[in-house]
């Protein structure tokens, strides 16, 4: 029977590195039959997979490896009088990318939360999690307030409103560039009930009736504004509506100094009621960063700030 050579790819490739493994037979007898296997099924060739024999020797090329290119690979060599097989795995080298990609949360004050982020690349990525803008990092310490798991899950127990605030997940590994998110977790105060009774003095068989109302809510979004992309010389509307108890009082600033934008209808720019920003006939200096704020006294302002980006003619 034959007897087939170890083998192996070279090591460190890169993703678009050409990759290539020499099976050689030992001893045997010919003539030699050789299969390739990935991952335990025949491999097809195709332009950037190619397969040749030469004697007792079967060359497997790969022209551009990628992370799908990982796996184990077999040479499968047989003759008249049996068979032999020796594996080699590949590995890939290839920059962190994101499997789950945290977002922003709103959550109520007291409530406890989980913010799922992952990545995929080789070596795996380590993922960590940091606090604000001094960059705090946040320990894997599961019996703290705040913690990340090994698979890089940030977990917040009993949240306060001090924890409000941007947290940045961060993947790397040997390879390639770092991939981070920052995100931002609202922490909202929870509402408050008014004080109810029922009637006095019910008797049987008499309905009994109370009413539970708000007494406060901090606000929430209703409509968020997003960023826009205007023509010059149109007329811009952009909304902007949140809800609460008392209703919130709506207002527009613009530029890094959080200008006011007025309310007076003859203003080129102003601010509805409603929270609308309205602006008539665009022009290109008014291409800013525009802010709007909701608050009604109770909880935390809601802010977003959008950027107008002004096309010219």
């Amino acid at each position: 029977a034959p007897d087939v050579a170890s083998f192996n790819f070279p090591t460190g490739l890169k993703e678009g590195q050409r990759g290539s493994a020499m099976c050689t037979i030992k001893s045997g007898e010919r003539p030699f039959e050789f299969q390739w296997l990935k991952n335990g099924e025949e491999i097809i060739t195709s332009s950037n997979v190619k397969i040749q024999n030469v004697l007792d020797t079967s060359f497997l090329v790969i022209e551009a490896v990628s992370s799908e290119s990982n796996g184990n690979y077999t040479c499968i060599v047989k003759n008249l009088y049996g068979s032999d097989r020796f594996t080699a795995t590949l590995n890939v080298a290839a920059a962190p990318t994101w499997i789950k990609e945290p977002n922003d949360v709103l959550v109520e004050e007291g409530d406890s939360i989980s913010i799922g982020c992952s990545a995929s690349g080789e070596p795996k990525p380590s993922v960590k999690w940091l606090r604000g803008e001094g960059n705090t990092l946040i320990s894997n310490d599961i019996s703290s307030a705040m913690s990340v798991s090994t698979s890089g899950t940030l977990t917040v127990n009993k949240i306060e409103a001090a924890m409000q605030g941007s947290y940045t997940c961060i993947a790397e590994n040997e390879i390639g560039k770092t991939i981070s998110k920052t995100i931002t977790i609202l922490v909202r105060d929870a509402p408050v009930v008014a004080p109810f009774i029922f009637p006095p003095a019910l008797k049987e068989g008499e309905r009994g009736s109370a009413t539970c109302t708000i007494k406060s809510a901090p606000p929430v979004w209703k409509k968020e504004p997003i960023d826009q992309v205007v023509q010059e010389g149109e007329i811009l509307s952009v909304e902007c509506e949140a809800i609460g108890v008392p209703s919130p009082t709506m207002k527009w600033t613009v530029g890094d100094k959080h200008e006011p934008i007025p309310s007076d209808p003859s203003s080129m720019i102003r601010s509805s009621t409603s929270g609308t920003l309205i602006i008539n006939k665009v022009d290109i200096s008014m291409e800013s960063i525009y802010s709007c704020e909701a608050d009604n006294g109770f909880g935390h302002t809601l802010k977003k700030d959008i950027v107008i980006t002004v096309r010219g003619k």
